[in-house]
């Protein structure tokens, strides 16, 4: 019977293959890539043939010779084959356990190491003759039995790995067996998905994917898969030598949830706290349907009658032997900088730091120990801090850093080609950096990226200054103080601490100049901002360079999360919370900002910008900026060098145009946030509009510096000397340049797109609507109509003044016609019917000049401009007769 059965499963394998063959490949999705090999159909076969020969096995016969690994989750590897099994005990089952998903290498190119992915709560079910790993649904939870019944029928879990159970139960304890294969050499983390999405698409290779080592603690059961994916088609990726064939290594943890006397702490929305959120349906009459804990570690004092005690369990972070002997100083320092936070709630030593030995025992993806360890990622300045909570009760129990060991070689970023011909200006819109030409993406924080090119721009311009030798000594003292600013900020993460945008707009220009002032307070008021490497301005007070202490927002946040209570907790909580109004407070995060998209509608909720007064800081980033282009050759025209550094050193000087324009836009139709509480002290509305007179300003602001006829004027010795790098190179090798000489051209339309971009963004100029008639009373309003013409007024100077058009302004007003024109024609529900009115009034006011204008004062080039203007209008204005 059961050979019938095996031959009759093989069939339908066999069959199957073939008929979804065929299938495909009539259709316009084929994928050649996407069939099943002949290897894979035997191996199938091979497995079904397995599977029927163990089907009435004996568990004492199926585990006769393996390797029993005893633990949590006891299991018994074959040697020869590497087949594995996984026992389940009968009372396993039912038990939620938590899963816990790390890589531990990827490619370092699209996927890196030490990566925690995946952590959620699950259980196992035996279904007849199968068992599931069913993913515990915990968003939704009652106390109350009734509404628990209701909840258990209505809201489903998920399945997330299924399989057969192997041969009969034990005789004696009724455990069976399953094989971990099904459950765990799986592409758990969608690389294949990914990989797609990217277009770049690989396929699990079961038959090259294997078990590593598997070890279990009565507490834990740990599991490495060796997972190899493959490709028919070469893909760009020039850190695997045969980039068909990629193998990842991941690392599951299985472990009971710890029960400990942990006390879950609420959440507060004015404190920037990462949560753990879930709906509670105990009490139907409760206003509030949600309940939110923040994530934090279970830090208790040793001594709780004593002002300053140290805790009965510190953190603990371990240095990764990765990490080079003589960068571990400043990563420790790192670390460490936020025990002056927790000194001041009264805890001593609150975290501490150890080194892994190069003979240890343990594995750094173990959940029992938090690490900071170095990955390799070629190019680029990668960080990132996630931590693992108890999906009940938010408390913090794992924790791994991951640091790209190419963030330390900053000064060999490339600038030069910050612009890939062709691409949409959106992309720019949402990031700080130069866009680059590559395929490489994070998801997470993106720090380290930027704080990178910071570092670059800063280290060339210090050292070019004089401030600087340029000696590997001087090089190693301002990469050490680089390490420790985004090592804080990275642990931050994991102590359960946000991003606060905000906090680098406390402190004024004056003040991050002076020596007292910094001391006390750093250049920011968190290290949980994107800090730029701060210069001070030409002639300025050079204090500091980065933020190496905690601000003032740190130690806040702190004291909520952390501070321990006799009694009264909620009411002391609340009275924390109240705080937020008060000065080196103000609070807005990720969803605030919104990156450089038209949702982020506070200019105070930046990254990388500095001071209380934003528009003046750039006024002296740009500033320098200029000085750097001004004196390249000065500095860098050095007898037997290669001109490659012009290019890369040019490029800098994009950046800080880049960030000026993305986040001085934002003042236009901007809006204040705040999170204060009814009742707070100097509690605020939530929204306050930003002043007309602040709109203005930042508006005379792009105007002068990224639209007027001067704002881009380089030397043309300077132009003819930015050449690419000819020597050979992994990425950006003069191959693929379509055009090596520099496109400047493309460089200024890229940044005057930023600004077009924003002020002619449908949801911009809905606020900007809104706004008006939100304006107190007293306080003249800024409206779309003054931005119309002030922009218009500006573009369109030469023809007012009938005097030629420089080939930058020509771009300008192309561009110009082209997006007044997406407003007229373009449907669009969010876009006001008073910008389209506006955009059509203004189009026909530069018609009708153009019609006016005496010809003969312009040059050739310039004629030819307008007259292709004059025609650009005739056909907006046309196709909209025709839509109606």
């Amino acid at each position: 019977m059961e050979n019938k059965k095996t031959g009759f499963t093989i069939l339908i394998l066999i069959l199957g293959i073939f008929i979804n063959a065929f299938a495909l490949k009539g259709s316009d999705k084929f994928d050649p890539d996407s069939l099943i090999s002949s290897e894979e159909i035997k191996q199938a076969i091979t497995e079904a043939k397995s599977d029927s020969i163990n089907a009435n096995k004996g568990f004492e016969d199926l585990i006769k010779d393996l390797q029993e690994i005893e633990g949590l989750f006891t299991m018994y590897k074959n040697e020869e084959d590497g087949t594995v099994y996984l026992q389940i005990n009968p009372e396993q089952f039912g038990i939620i356990y938590l899963c816990t998903m790390t890589r531990q290498s990827g490619d370092a190119y699209m996927f890196d190491a030490s990566s925690m992915l995946w952590n959620f709560p699950f259980f196992f079910k035996k279904v007849n003759n199968r068992i599931q790993m069913i993913q515990k649904n915990l968003s939704f939870r009652a106390d109350e039995e009734a509404m628990s019944r209701a909840l258990e029928k209505s809201i489903s879990n998920s399945i997330i790995a299924s399989t057969n159970i192997v041969g009969k139960p034990h005789s004696e304890t009724g455990a069976i067996l399953i094989k971990a294969a099904d459950i765990f050499l799986r592409d758990m983390a969608n690389v294949e998905y990914v990989t797609d999405r990217y277009k770049a698409k690989v396929n699990y290779d079961k038959e090259n994917s294997y078990f590593g080592n598997i070890k279990s603690f009565p507490l834990n059961s740990e599991i490495d898969v060796i997972l190899h994916f493959k490709s028919g088609k070469w893909r760009d990726v020039y850190t695997l030598p045969d980039s068909r064939s990629m193998i990842h290594k991941y690392h599951y943890s299985l472990s009971t949830i710890p029960e400990t006397d942990y006390k879950a702490r609420k959440a507060d929305d004015r404190i920037g706290c990462f949560t753990t959120i879930y709906q509670d349906y105990s009490d139907l009459l409760d206003e509030e349907s949600y309940v939110r804990y923040i994530n934090r570690w279970n830090l208790k004092k040793k001594n709780p009658n004593s002002k300053l005690s140290k805790p009965v369990e510190p953190i603990v972070f371990w240095l990764e032997n990765t990490i080079p002997d003589e960068f571990k100083k400043p990563v420790k320092e790192g670390i460490l900088l936020w025990n002056e936070a927790y000194e001041e709630i009264g805890f001593k030593d609150a975290i501490v730091v150890k080194e892994m030995p190069e003979d240890a025992d343990w594995d750094p993806a173990d959940a029992r120990y938090n690490t900071i360890c170095w990955i390799v990622q070629p190019g680029g300045g990668y960080a990132v801090g996630p931590s693992h909570a108890n999906p009940y009760t938010g408390e913090l129990y794992d924790a791994d850093i991951r640091i790209s060991i190419d963030f330390v070689r900053f000064y060999t970023r490339e600038f030069g080609d910050v612009v890939v011909p062709g691409s949409s200006f959106e992309s720019f819109i949402n990031s700080n950096l130069p866009i680059k030409n590559t395929n490489r993406f994070y998801e997470g924080d993106a720090y380290a990226e930027g704080l990178s090119y910071q570092m670059s721009y800063a280290w060339n311009f210090l050292t070019r200054s004089g401030t600087f030798s340029g000696s590997k000594k001087d090089l190693k003292k301002f990469v050490d103080m680089g390490i420790k600013a985004l090592v804080v900020h990275e642990v931050g993460h994991t102590l359960g601490f946000r991003h606060n945008f905000k906090a680098s707009t406390y402190y004024t220009n004056e003040q991050i100049q002076d020596e007292d002032f910094v001391k006390k307070h750093g250049i920011v008021g968190s290290v949980m901002d994107y800090v730029p490497a701060y210069l001070a301005p030409l002639h300025g007070d050079q204090v500091e360079y980065f933020q190496l202490k905690v601000g003032e927002w740190d130690k806040w946040v702190v004291e909520y999360a952390y501070s321990e209570f006799d009694k009264d907790e909620d009411e002391k909580l609340g009275e924390i919370a109240s705080k937020g109004a008060l000065p080196y407070h103000d609070y807005g995060t990720d969803e605030d900002s919104y990156g450089r998209g038209a949702r982020g509608m506070d200019p105070n909720c930046n990254v990388f910008d500095m001071s209380s007064d934003i528009i003046e800081n750039y006024i002296y980033r740009l500033e320098l900026a200029n000085y750097w282009w001004d004196n390249i050759i000065e500095n860098f025209q050095k007898e037997g060098e290669s001109y490659t550094k012009f290019r890369d050193v040019f490029g800098q000087g994009w950046s800080e145009y880049n960030s000026a324009a993305g986040n001085v836009v934002k003042f236009i139709g901007g809006i204040y946030s705040h999170r204060d509480h009814i009742g707070d002290p100097n509690g605020r509305p939530p929204f306050e509009i930003v002043p007309a007179a602040k709109q203005r300003e930042a508006l005379d602001f792009l105007m002068k510096n990224m639209f007027a006829a001067d704002a881009f004027e380089f030397d043309p010795d300077v132009l003819n000397k930015l050449v690419p790098e000819k020597n050979a190179k992994f990425t950006n090798s003069i191959w693929s340049y379509d055009r090596q000489e520099y496109k400047i051209h493309n460089y200024v339309n890229w940044i005057q797109s930023i600004i077009y971009s924003h002020v002619f963004n449908p949801r911009i100029l809905a606020r900007i609507t809104d706004n008006e008639v939100k304006f107190p009373k007293h306080e003249e309003a800024f409206t779309m109509a003054e931005l119309f013409d002030t922009i218009r007024t500006e573009v369109w100077q030469e023809l007012d003044e009938e005097k030629n058009i420089n080939s930058y302004r020509r771009n300008l007003q192309k561009k110009y016609i082209e997006n007044l024109g997406n407003l007229i024609l373009k449907d669009n529900d969010e876009l006001p019917a008073d910008a389209v009115a506006l955009a059509r009034f203004n189009i026909k006011k530069i018609q009708n000049k153009i019609e006016a204008a005496n010809m003969e004062n312009f040059n050739t080039i310039s004629q030819a401009h307008l007259d292709s203007i004059a025609d650009d209008i005739f056909q907006i204005l046309y196709a909209q007769r025709e839509q109606k």
